[in-house]
């Protein structure tokens, strides 16, 4: 009677063992980014609206480009949601910045660019000995 009890269990524990672990789930393709709108700003430390080129150097949809418009404004639309895309913001006059910007997959995004003037020096401020000494 043993062993039929112990075949029992050993039976009971291989059945429990295939329902507890039964075949893998087939691997789930990420999807593919959403297309959504990135808007935003450039503008320059004075908070004057620049008139600039964005461009996407990294990131779903490379090379897409727009122009600001008189406010500063631009938009973008592409396959962002979900990822992060780097922009590079140029405008004549301005330093050019590049930027990374992460896109959420329902595509909120919205950024402001400040760029700065070639040739801007901030005013070095002096201390009372120096405003002192001559």
């Amino acid at each position: 009677m043993r062993t039929n009890s112990t075949i029992a269990v050993v039976a009971l524990f291989a059945l429990v063992n295939l329902a507890c672990h039964g075949p893998e789930p087939s691997p789930v393709a990420p999807r593919p980014p959403s297309v959504v709108t990135i808007n935003g700003g450039v503008g320059d430390m004075w908070l004057d609206a620049v008139l600039a080129n964005v461009t996407v150097i990294d990131g779903p949809a490379s090379g897409l480009s727009a122009t600001t418009d008189e406010h500063g404004s631009f938009e973008l639309t592409g396959p962002f949601g979900g990822t992060n895309v780097t922009l590079r913001v140029s405008a004549d006059g301005y330093t050019t910045g590049v930027f990374t910007v992460s896109v959420d997959p329902g595509g909120r995004c919205s950024c402001v660019f400040d760029l700065i003037p070639i040739g801007f020096r901030p005013l070095q401020s002096q201390g009372a000995e120096g405003a002192a000494s001559r």
